[in-house]
């Protein structure tokens, strides 16, 4: 299980929002930047959408810093194209409950496996999964431990995909930064982690705002 809360950070709070989360942590932030693709599986009931992943896909090789300038192409599948390593990530319905309710984060359940090969969207597709859209994710990712408890924090800017395909495009949100956190956390200790978070977000205010997704 996990508890999950977002925010955003204007362009001229990163720097204040960088050195509150550095603090924090304790340690140098580690690098985000991945291709990430959502896709959605046959439903085998009338009315019922089918299940829902992320494929992730790192893209540490390429370069962080010119993700400002013009496209970089990020292709996929191909003949001939080597073993690629791929996170499946399934990411389950919010907990409906009067404490969940009560709490401004989302409790929900996530598993997470990986898969390897030449094309792992061409594989999902062959079981009837289908792309719903992608998106480039770049940023940092900081771990930060208060309230005993281990809080997942990535600062990240997102791309569209651009019309040609599995190529970055425009920025979803110019000159916004999204604050992704995630406390992972057993069950029935969702109030203890939402102390954590609320914690976290006492330090990033009034520079971002954490809100219940």
């Amino acid at each position: 299980m996990e508890c999950y809360t977002l925010g955003a950070c204007p362009a001229e709070s990163l720097p204040d929002v960088l050195d509150v989360l550095e603090r924090l942590s304790g340690e140098e932030p580690r690098s985000v930047h991945h291709l990430e693709l959502v896709i959605e599986g046959p439903s085998y009931a009338k009315n019922v959408k089918g299940p829902q992943l992320r494929l992730v896909h790192d893209l540490q090789h390429l370069d962080l810093e010119s993700l400002p300038g013009s496209c970089t192409q990020l292709q996929t599948g191909g003949a001939g194209k080597a073993a690629e390593e791929w996170t499946v990530v399934h990411e389950g319905m919010p907990v409906r409950s009067k404490q969940a309710s009560q709490l401004p984060l989302t409790v929900r359940a996530v598993s997470q496996s990986s898969c390897r090969g030449p094309d792992i969207p061409a594989f999902w597709e062959s079981l009837g999964f289908k792309r719903q859209y992608a998106m480039v994710k770049a940023g940092r990712a900081f771990c930060c431990f208060l309230e005993g408890h281990t809080i997942q924090v990535r600062l990240l800017q997102i791309f569209k995909e651009s019309p040609a395909g599995f190529q970055r495009g425009a920025a979803v949100s110019e000159g916004l930064w999204l604050i992704d956190v995630r406390v992972p956390v057993e069950e029935g200790r969702y109030m203890e982690a939402a102390g954590a978070i609320t914690r976290l977000s006492d330090y990033l205010e009034p520079l971002v705002m954490l809100q219940k997704p």
